[in-house]
């Protein structure tokens, strides 16, 4: 009877002791050590206005800068989502505010919920914070019958951004750098390794998580999502040397991705490394995709308004409405800028004839390019992936 007793009562301990163990690292997962904005718009010579809008669903308030164009206005906000332990001024954002806003481009740029100067909310690797992307992009559209609005997201911001893209297809363009597809499998590789728990940790983790602070990991589907943003396009990057986010995420992602979408793998780039490694051809490669999928407008040229299709309201209470199209010149995107890489206009032809040191097959309507370290560009066709 003391055995039964005994082993009754290492058994309790045991449980509570996981118990606690997986409550303190979800507590940790989904807490963030805030920091701060750092330098603003203004130290780069940007004009800007300090901005305050609420999340939608819950209204929490954000805290953001409007960057005005310093070039000739395009008529168009590209909204600029960092990740998970940022702020609207972290990882070079402004230096990217700065080339857009002379490419004639408004940039809004915030913090997340719980992160900078942004009121509080539990971190929730992009579960909830497609409120705040929604929250920023209906701000960016205001006063507009048909906003001209697009996202460019980093890390656990493109994941959160391609969340809102599926349910609000005001955002007319995506571009997600370093989003992963499947969180079930990176939480798996990853939480063991952050937390330096054994694997068997990681379900206790996620079950804390969800009992404790609402965030359901199995709800968070990137790979769902990038399909449902058609008929808009998505530019993909990610760098071949990211070991949080591995490559193997981008490519499933852009397998999934709608008819016309492009996926940017930068080799030798680390996570969300990219426009530092490669600021130039970042841009570049940026301004030419938004170029060639936003309308191109000038002041008042855009009427009407947006037309409700089959209402789906999604978690974030944002309804799929139909994709808004614009008047006389908006529907002509303007014309995209020249490449500065003199191998891009040698590419291979069609059906890739050239014999590839590499080849992966994609969805068709998928362009992609693979940049090496000698900064070749190649490709277009949309069935593989050539690295010459």
């Amino acid at each position: 009877m003391r055995l039964a007793r005994g082993l009754v009562l290492a058994l309790l301990v045991g449980v509570a002791v996981v118990a606690g163990i997986s409550a303190f690292v979800a507590w940790r997962l989904t807490t963030i050590d805030r920091e701060s904005p750092q330098a603003p718009p203004a130290a780069l010579g940007l004009r800007y206005d300090d901005v305050r809008f609420p999340a939608a669903t819950d209204g929490v308030r954000l805290a953001g800068w409007l960057v005005r164009p310093s070039g000739s206005d395009r008529r168009c906000t590209v909204v600029i989502v960092h990740g998970k332990g940022g702020t609207r001024s972290s990882r070079g954002a402004l230096r990217i505010a700065a080339g857009l806003a002379r490419a004639g481009y408004s940039v809004l740029l915030f913090d997340l919920a719980g992160h900078g100067e942004s009121a509080f909310r539990r971190f929730s690797l992009g579960l909830h914070e497609g409120r705040d992307v929604l929250g920023a992009v209906r701000y960016a559209g205001r006063g507009q019958a048909t906003p001209c609005v697009a996202g460019l997201g980093f890390s656990t911001g493109a994941v959160a951004l391609l969340d809102a893209a599926a349910v609000e297809p005001g955002i007319a363009a995506v571009v997600a750098d370093s989003a992963w597809a499947d969180t079930g499998r990176l939480l798996d590789e990853q939480l063991p390794e952050e937390s330096h728990l054994p694997d068997l940790f990681t379900a206790p983790v996620l079950g804390m998580a969800e009992l404790l602070y609402g965030l359901d990991a199995d709800a968070i589907r990137p790979l769902d999502d990038v399909a449902r943003i058609a008929p808009r396009r998505v530019l993909l990057i990610n760098g071949t040397s990211d070991h949080l986010v591995p490559v193997r995420e981008a490519r499933a992602l852009a397998r999934a991705s709608p008819p016309g979408s492009e996926l940017w793998l930068v080799a030798g780039a680390g996570h969300v490394a990219a426009h530092t490694q490669r600021p130039q051809d970042y841009m570049a490669r940026l301004l030419r995709f938004l170029d060639g999928t936003l309308p191109y407008r000038e002041p008042g040229e855009c009427g009407g308004r947006h037309q409700d299709a089959s209402p789906a309201p999604s978690r974030h209470g944002a309804r799929q409405r139909a994709v808004p199209t614009c008047s006389k010149r908006a529907s002509a995107a303007a014309p995209p800028r020249a490449s500065t890489n003199p191998s891009a206009a040698s590419g291979p032809s069609p059906g890739c004839t050239r014999s590839p040191s590499k080849a992966i097959p994609t969805t068709a309507g998928t362009a992609v390019w693979v940049t090496t370290s000698a900064a070749v560009v190649v490709v277009t066709e949309p069935r593989c992936i050539a690295v010459v």
